[in-house]
Order: structure tokens, then sequence, then C-alpha cells
């Protein structure tokens, strides 16, 4: 009975360490129906106490608004790039870059919001001090993760006008249990270790950082963009953050259109999202909560 208990024990601490380093050191995904890359630019953005944040810069002439273009997780920068070629024809520059344990930045872990809120914060906060951007409205486009992570962030923004969050989920643990069962198919408990030993890694609960807890408390102007044929995030994700979301908000929904596959659509896509911008990029746009 010793020897079982034991080699039972020893399982579960292997996966706790395996399963647990995949999280922090996802597998690359190429992005679905990129295109041609746009023309860019790179900079460099101090983030103490880190490296400096390498960012690239898909910009319009004579812009009238910053998209930060944050992509979903296992992908990197350039998920966004047809999106970003779109909405510089529109009068936007876009801002896209690298999550840790992501594209260049893979050698870092992920750490679900620890290190990637200062990352995004130190972005927003070099835009407002940089001359040729700091007197144009910011917005967010987060794609999945991305946009779990910009409702992270939002209460430590400033200047942030809008969001726009496309197939992001509303709790981070079903989407993990939905995961494991269909990347490794183990048993369900071991989506509960994975889980358990994600946040002691991090040294910190995941769960009161859900999106859709976060909600209650968050009124900056948001988009939901969501296909209901998403079998990685169910539509009903989308509908639960709609509910909850304490500021002025939108949902688009699309029949037959998976995980972040709206955005392939990309005349109707940037077209949506630019309607949405206008309204809440100009300076007279004004909302007070009830």
């Amino acid at each position: 009975m010793l020897v079982c208990v034991l080699v039972l024990a020893a399982a579960v601490l292997a996966w706790a360490v395996v399963s647990t380093s995949r999280m922090q050191h996802p597998r690359p995904r190429p992005p679905r129906g990129a295109g041609n890359t746009p023309r860019t630019r790179t900079a460099l953005v101090p983030c103490q106490p880190s490296e400096p944040l390498e960012i690239t810069l898909i910009e319009a002439t004579d812009a009238r608004g910053i998209v930060v273009g944050l992509h979903g997780y296992g992908a990197d920068r350039w998920q966004l790039a047809q999106v970003a070629g779109g909405l510089r024809q529109r009068g936007y520059t876009t801002v896209v870059f690298d999550w840790p344990g992501h594209g260049s930045r893979r050698h870092q872990p992920c750490t679900f919001g620890k290190r990637e809120v200062p990352n995004l914060a130190a972005i927003v906060r070099w835009l407002a001090l940089e001359p040729a951007f700091m007197a144009l409205p910011v917005a967010l486009l987060g794609w999945s993760f991305g946009g779990a992570i910009a409702c992270q962030a939002l209460p430590v923004l400033e200047g942030v006008r809008a969001l726009i969050l496309d197939s992001t989920y509303a709790r981070l643990l079903p989407i993990l249990k939905r995961a494991v069962r269909a990347e490794y198919r183990v048993p369900g408990p071991c989506a509960w270790v994975t889980w358990l030993s994600v946040q002691a890694a991090l040294g910190r609960r995941l769960a009161p950082r859900d999106p859709v807890v976060l909600a209650r408390r968050l009124d900056t102007p948001l988009l939901l963009i969501h296909g209901e044929a998403d079998a990685a995030v169910p539509v009903q994700h989308a509908r639960q953050l709609y509910e909850t979301w304490r500021g002025p908000k939108g949902l688009w929904t699309e029949p037959g259109v998976g995980h972040v596959e709206m955005g392939l659509r990309d005349e109707p896509y940037c077209e949506r999202v630019d309607e949405f911008l206008r309204q809440w990029l100009t300076p007279h746009a004004r909302w007070s909560p009830s």
C-alpha cells in the first residue's frame, strides 16, 4: 500500500512540474491568415526592472488613434498583422509586442498577468510620453489570453479610452480543464493539479483575476467579439462578460466562426472595430456609470 501511495504521489508531482512548465512555455502556434506583414518599425520601451521591451509599430499617416494589439496564448505579435494593416488604412497606428513565453520572448515564463500587466502598463506610459503619440487616444485590442490580460491591466492604466475583447474567456479554470483533456487525454483531476501548481509557481491566485470577476468594476467602453463555433472558448464566456461588464458595451457574434477567426474576415472586422473606435476615441465621448 505504501509503495502505491508513493508511486501515486510521484506521478502527481511529475505531472505538476511538467504541466506547469508547459503552461508557462506554451507550444508556438502559427497565426492563421496573417497575410502579408505590413511595413513596420520597432522601438524599445523601458520596462523596469526587466530588460527593455521591444514593440512593433504599424503606423498610419495622420493617425487619429492608437490601438495596442495583444496577441493570444501560444501565438505572437504577428497574429494581429492582418488586422493591423486594415486598421492602418482606417487611420489607426497599431502597436504589437510579444508576451513573456511567446515569440521573441520564449525564454521567459508566461505568468498570466504577473509580468504581463507591468509590460502593458509600460507601453501605455511610453505612448503617453512619446511626442509622436502623446496626443492620440489609446484603445486596447485583446485576442483571447491577451484580452484577459487587458482586463487585469485596466485598473492601473491611465488614458485607455476603449477596449475590444476577441474570443476572451470569462474564467480561466474551465478553459484550462478543456485544454488539458483535449491535449493530454488525462483524467479531470489532472487539470486541478495543474491549476494549483501554476498558482504555486506564480505565488498568486488566478481566480480573482478572471475577466468576469474584474468586469463588475470596469467601466471602459467595451466591444466583445466572439465566434459562435468557438471550441476553445465557448461563446457563453462572451455573454457572461457582456452581462457583467459595468461600462457601456456591445456584443458581436457570428455563427460558424471558430476561436479568434473573426479577424480572418478582414474588411467586416476592421469596419466594425473602426465604427466602435470612432464612437469612443473622439474628444467628446463621455460616459458616467449610474
